[in-house]
């Protein structure tokens, strides 16, 4: 019994989940053998003020990620930290203990939505399950959300793992205070989504908006006021800081080289004098740096510097580059904007960037956890899975190697003591499923009967160290002195 309903290991579907995908995503609406048009041309001379007047959130992510540097780089640096591993949990729904045969399961669903068993269907567009989490953690740093639908086969077992767009959802009201995801087909028609093989995860969502925003929208005014100052800084910067080719024509010989004719007529001598100056801009206009400059006598060629006042701007760059780090979630080291302030993986700032990343986890843990349950109950494991990404840590993995030893040391201190069983040890050390032989050591005590089972200890710790103050524990004197 659980919750006063008996729980049973048979899983109703309603048959239209059967066969193919129901949601749409970038490769639907497609006829056989209808050529798909490439996407992948990317407008970079549209200016910032267009990006800033268009509409949506998310439409406003995807296109400044497309476009823009410093935004390019911050949702790569996210999404480069929070795919860094993943682990699989199972645990029985009624007993709520770690379950080994759910878990066995669960890595076998896992590589099977990733991997064919049927060679002769010809082509395959199955996607590693490396590449379905990097895509859904893109889509939950540009739209705020990320859908997934299980596409099962006729046998109702899983086929393959459908990753679409969270902005391309609309919801709709049920009576009962429910809400339904529906999409667009490509000819206009509505799609009602209302299945149990789709989920919705949503990132950081306030309780009172219908839809999650990115989190990394509200930085883009910062990103447009950075932008447009380092146009006007570059305008400036080109137009006074630099040195300017300046060429004198002596009047006087110009205009006596000129024919009689043309002398006598002042009209036609200020024609004469204005396509002499013209021919000489234009000799400067199309010179390039390495070009030889000849002229006669009546030319006098120098360099004009800028002089007077200038503005500092770097100071400025420099503030601004800060605060749009900031508004980003980020630190001015993920950008390449190398301003003063802490640069290593110890900091403060890095710390919060990794936490940020984490966030951009959750929804995915949550569908794709809910998938790989369903695929484990289809099997006929009654179980519920947990997916979960790791640790994050910048460090490179052999800096980590003291403090991986210290886990193990807990870990296996838990199992001795019988705190946990073998396949929870094994998944909490990362090594996937435990070995069919392996001998069983829960609550044998086996470190406490080893010899020389001492506890590991960490020589440095980098991180807490940068951020513990390092004043003194005691005022000093002698009267500091240790008493007996």
């Amino acid at each position: 019994m659980f919750g006063g309903h008996v729980m049973e290991n048979q899983v109703v579907l309603p048959r239209r989940v059967i066969g193919k995908a129901r949601s749409v995503g970038a490769y639907s609406g497609y006829g056989g053998g209808e050529v798909i048009r490439r996407d992948d041309v990317v407008d970079h001379n549209r200016s910032i003020r267009d990006r800033r007047s268009s509409g949506a959130a998310a439409v406003q992510m995807r296109s400044y990620y497309e476009t823009h540097d410093l935004v390019s780089t911050a949702v790569a640096n996210f999404v480069a930290m929070a795919s860094n591993g993943f682990s699989l949990r199972s645990y029985d729904t009624a007993t709520q203990e770690y379950s080994r045969g759910g878990t066995l399961v669960a890595e076998a669903v896992l590589a099977s939505l990733a991997t064919d068993w049927d060679y002769s269907i010809g082509y395959s567009d199955k996607r590693g399950i490396g590449a379905i989490i990097e895509t859904c953690l893109l889509e939950v740093i540009l739209t705020g959300g990320i859908g997934a639908e299980l596409v099962l086969d006729k046998y109702r077992l899983p086929r393959d793992l459908n990753i679409f767009p969270y902005d391309s959802i609309t919801w709709v009201s049920k009576a009962n205070g429910r809400k339904i995801p529906t999409q667009k087909s490509k000819d206009g028609e509505i799609i009602e989504l209302n299945m149990p093989t789709i989920w919705v995860g949503e990132s950081m969502k306030p309780a009172n908006r219908k839809y999650a925003l990115p989190l990394l929208h509200a930085g883009l005014k910062r990103v447009v006021h950075y932008e447009q100052f380092i146009e006007d800084a570059w305008r400036v910067i080109t137009r006074a800081g630099m040195s300017r080719l300046v060429v004198s024509l002596n009047y006087e010989k110009v205009a006596n080289s000129a024919p009689p004719e043309i002398r006598t007529d002042p009209a036609k001598l200020s024609s004469y004098l204005e396509e002499v100056r013209t021919v000489h801009q234009q000799v400067l206009a199309d010179l390039s740096p390495e070009d030889a400059l000849v002229t006669y006598d009546l030319a006098v060629v120098d360099a004009l510097k800028a002089t007077g006042e200038k503005a500092e701007i770097s100071d400025i760059i420099n503030q601004l580059s800060g605060l749009v780090a900031s508004a980003l979630k980020s630190n001015p080291s993920m950008l390449g904007l190398r301003i003063g302030g802490s640069q290593n993986t110890s900091s403060t700032e890095a710390l919060l960037a990794t936490k940020t990343a984490k966030l951009f986890q959750k929804p995915v843990q949550e569908v794709l956890g809910r998938a790989i349950t369903l695929a484990c109950r289809l099997y006929g494991e009654d179980v519920y899975v947990e997916f979960m990404f790791d640790d994050i840590d910048l460090r490179p993995q052999n800096e980590l190697e003291a403090h991986l030893q210290i886990k193990q040391h807990r870990v296996l201190e838990l199992l001795s003591y019988g705190r946990v069983t073998d396949d929870e040890a094994q998944s909490m050390l990362g090594l996937g499923s435990l070995p069919a032989a392996a001998e069983s050591l829960a609550g044998t005590q086996f470190l406490s009967k080893a010899s020389g089972a001492d506890v590991p200890t960490a020589a440095t710790n980098s991180r807490n160290r940068q951020i513990s103050p390092d004043s003194p524990n005691s005022s000093g004197g002698e009267d500091n002195a240790p008493k007996p």
